[in-house]
């Protein structure tokens, strides 16, 4: 443990104070692992605030009926704006706004090829919707795993 502390006071003290005022301090154990767990604590926090905000995003994103067909039009292949507007009941520059929700929600990615850009699916930005999802999964399994041991044992 005292190793992991000393990493991580390495890594977080430097950037609190200067030269001078770092040998000076001298922090306690204590207090540099409380400093060192507020840190981590801060991480994790910012850490989960972005996921948040991007599975919030995902679900913005996909809450629009219209946006949800253009998104589901390109599951198949990379498809041109063009090509994607003629299947739906809005413009062109509609369909261009839509694809620029879906892309600020790491949904769709754009890829220019001459005076064309090819639209298709972002895979990697369904992960963290996907991830939010298994959560609730995971929570039901456990959930059912208790009740069938809290049976098991009352029988």
């Amino acid at each position: 443990m005292l190793q992991v502390l000393k990493d991580c006071a390495l890594v977080h003290l430097p950037s609190m104070f200067s030269g001078a005022q770092q040998r000076s301090v001298g922090f306690g154990e204590q207090e540099a692992f409380r400093h060192c767990q507020m840190k981590r604590l801060d991480t994790l926090v910012s850490h989960g605030l972005r996921r948040v905000m991007a599975y919030a995003e995902v679900f913005t994103a996909l809450a629009d009926p219209t946006r949800r067909h253009i998104f589901e039009a390109m599951r198949e292949q990379p498809i041109t704006v063009g090509e994607l507007a003629e299947g739906q009941p809005v413009s062109r520059p509609a369909v261009s706004q839509h694809l620029k929700v879906l892309q600020s929600a790491r949904l769709v990615s754009v890829e220019p090829q001459g005076n064309r850009r090819l639209y298709s699916i972002e895979r990697d930005g369904l992960d963290d919707l996907r991830q939010y999802l298994e959560s609730f999964w995971s929570d039901a399994l456990s959930a059912y795993g208790a009740e069938i041991a809290r049976r098991l044992k009352n029988k």
